[in-house]
């Protein structure tokens, strides 16, 4: 198992004037799981320059929870993508709502699988994210027309 570490996490977007992504992503099973402790960890990090940091990948992070989402929406506000495909164990709309608050110029929102996310958050997007320009949300249990 490939140890958690936040050098692996966080980069520096050069191209889009020193913005920062955080990837925290699980694409490998034998990664070691990120936990919200790990986001923790990382958004409290001295030194990370938190207005720069516009995109956070949580994909495939099992053990992420609404609680990691909160911590994320209390301290950045400048996010304009947001991953959290196949975090279906404990993501829900309470969790997604704090970011989408909190983070106006979201632009691109990836919650497929996370089936404990309603239909009700499609009205959230609507009245929080007027720039939203990409929505996945395949595999929800739920659709909207």
């Amino acid at each position: 198992m490939v140890k958690w570490s936040i050098g692996k996490v966080i980069r520096q977007d050069y191209e889009r004037k020193g913005t920062i992504e955080l990837d925290f992503n699980q694409q490998q099973p034998f990664d070691s799981p990120t936990t919200d402790d790990n986001v923790r960890q990382i958004i409290n990090k001295d030194g990370l320059d938190l207005n720069k940091v516009t995109s956070i990948n949580l994909d495939n992070c099992e053990l992420i929870t609404d609680e990691a989402l909160k911590i994320i929406a209390q301290k950045c506000s400048r996010l304009e993508v947001l991953g959290v495909s196949f975090c279906s164990n404990a993501v829900t709309d309470e969790g997604i709502r704090s970011i989408l608050m909190s983070n106006p110029n979201l632009k691109v929102l990836d919650f497929m699988y996370c089936k404990k996310v309603t239909v009700d958050i499609i009205n959230a997007i609507i009245t929080h994210t007027p720039n939203m320009t990409g929505i996945d949300a395949y595999g929800v249990g739920w659709s909207v027309i």
